[in-house]
């Protein structure tokens, strides 16, 4: 058992847990801030585990592809037993929606949402831009859960959170084009797949360029929102910070795949941690010191995972 919890943890990539986590605090930041602090805690754990237990179920979908493209994963190998990990996942996703419907009712729709999402898009991936769109779609109902289920919001309420639906769309955007340039590692095991995604479209000699005109749309559109003023909380040193720091990671990926754009770790770790950092700029728009923290921490958390799982060879 303790070597299958193992294989199952491995599974989850911990440094993905920051994405829907810090997105899904963007959310209650808007709207949580007289909001219990259980219930916040309660939160925020749901949303930090739901992208690792959704790899498990990428992992189980997809090992066609991964035994091409990462031959190391507890799902390729063996390490992970198929019928177990499907009955935890199971139990995890009941155990997560029974919670969620104690938080807030109206949540287990998003909650049902993203885990529906995550399926279907092991599908979409496979056509070019749908598939990436679809993906920022479902990072997306992380600031909206986690609005929910701190600020007693109903479907209709969120409709009239304008603040919110402004960060929903920042986020859809950034996490689109995060899920974009993983397509590069992926390449030729996906090619071989028939895994259609527009790196593979494109082929990588030549969609390395687009990256010059992907990586900024989020960066522009935050600052067509913040000159308009349209966002209620305009960023202040500790946001521009962060979100300059994340312009400069997504630039030296973008240099990087440049140079190689079949690589795997490097440009892998930065981007995550470009679209951590741009998401706790947003943080600190609402909580600068907040953002401060969990910006640092989330920050240094991924480059150590990183480290230890790429030189132990777990996702070679």
């Amino acid at each position: 058992m303790m070597d299958f919890l193992k294989a199952y943890l491995r599974s989850t990539r911990p440094y993905t847990f920051f994405i829907t986590g810090t997105a899904g605090l963007c959310g209650i930041m808007v709207v949580g801030g007289d909001a219990d602090l259980t219930r916040v805690i309660v939160s925020l754990f749901l949303l930090f585990s739901a992208y690792g237990v959704n790899q498990v179920v990428n992992d189980l979908m997809g090992t066609r592809e991964d035994r091409m493209n990462k031959v190391s994963r507890p799902s390729v190998t063996g390490e992970l037993d198929r019928r177990k990990a499907w009955m935890m996942t199971g139990l995890l996703f009941v155990v997560g929606g029974v919670i969620t419907s104690f938080l807030n009712p109206y949540a287990l729709m998003v909650y049902v949402a993203g885990y529906a999402f995550n399926v279907i898009y092991e599908e979409l991936k496979g056509i070019p831009l749908i598939g990436n769109l679809w993906f920022g779609a479902m990072i997306s109902l992380a600031p909206i859960y986690g609005a929910m289920t701190t600020g007693d919001l109903s479907p209709s309420d969120v409709l009239k959170e304008e603040g919110l639906l402004f960060l929903v769309l920042l986020i859809a955007v950034l996490q689109s084009n995060m899920c974009y340039f993983t397509y590069f590692k992926d390449a030729r095991g996906d090619a071989k797949a028939g895994k259609r995604t527009l790196v593979v479209l494109l082929g990588p000699a030549r969609a390395r360029y687009i990256n010059f005109i992907i990586f900024p749309i989020p960066f522009v559109l935050i600052s067509v929102l913040v000159l308009t003023d349209v966002l209620r909380n305009g960023p202040g040193p500790v946001s521009i910070l962060f979100l300059a720091l994340s312009f400069i990671l997504y630039l030296i990926l973008s240099v990087r795949l440049m140079k190689d754009p079949t690589s795997r770790r490097g440009p892998l770790e930065l981007d995550f941690q470009g679209a951590v950092l741009f998401q706790n700029g947003l943080i600190a728009m609402y909580h600068p010191v907040l953002g401060t923290i969990l910006g640092i921490v989330s920050f240094i958390i991924i480059m150590l995972i990183f480290r230890i799982m790429y030189r132990r060879g777990f996702y070679g």
